[in-house]
């Protein structure tokens, strides 16, 4: 009798067969804990082989966001949080918003200080004590206020696009600062003085860290690269 599938379909049969055979005689049969959503594995030969079990996944542990929330802190209507940043010691917390610097107390999440910039405060950096604030700003500044009454404390100018991130050293001496211009310059906290330019022939730099021991800074760039520098 002529066969009455081509031989190409017979063959693909033939090797599909092969495949599952040869899987379940190296991964034996798949199985399932009694909940019905972990997959037991028995292992590679020659490994230990051990079945998961619930307790395997109790950590790390994935929580539904209404588990872990503490709040919500709602800016007006109008307004988009750009930026935040938690200070180390004074229970505060920085928001930089399209219309300016919001200050908020924790754990209450009282809002404490309103800072208008004017324009766009596309990042914020709080420091260590929370004394002092710090924002990019969309007009290519960075501004650094007192959080106790919100006077501005200097101005640091010298970007010529917009700023898109700023950070301080670990002991709150150098402000760093990363524009669209392509720049990162690093700033004495206690005179404005600009300390370093690290300039670079890239669309832009998007963020910028100092290491803990303040020697390394690092950048991210639109590029898509990462440059890090002696300071």
């Amino acid at each position: 009798m002529a066969n009455i599938f081509p031989k190409w379909f017979l063959r693909l049969v033939g090797i599909s067969l092969g495949c599952f055979f040869i899987v379940g005689a190296v991964f034996g049969p798949v199985e399932f804990l009694p909940n019905g959503n972990y997959p037991a594995s028995p292992g590679l030969p020659g490994q230990h082989s051990n079945h998961f079990t619930p307790a395997d996944f109790s950590s790390p542990k994935t929580l539904n966001s209404d588990d872990a929330l503490l709040g919500i802190i709602n800016l007006q209507p109008w307004e988009r949080a750009n930026a935040v940043s938690l200070s180390k010691s004074a229970g505060l917390l920085a928001v930089g918003s399209s219309i300016g610097v919001h200050l908020f107390a924790l754990p209450g999440r009282e809002e404490v200080r309103f800072i208008e910039t004017g324009e766009w405060a596309r990042s914020v950096a709080l420091t260590a004590d929370g004394k002092r604030v710090a924002a990019g700003i969309y007009d290519h500044t960075v501004k650094l206020w007192n959080t106790s009454d919100g006077s501005l404390i200097r101005t640091f100018l010298g970007h010529t696009d917009r700023v898109t991130n700023i950070t301080f050293n670990a002991d709150d001496s150098m402000l760093a600062s990363a524009a669209d211009d392509g720049t990162i310059r690093i700033w004495r906290t206690n005179d404005g003085s600009l300390v370093r330019v690290f300039d670079h022939d890239t669309e832009g730099v998007r963020c910028v860290a100092f290491s803990p021991d303040m020697a390394v800074i690092a950048a991210g760039m639109r590029d898509g690269t990462i440059r890090l520098w002696r300071v």
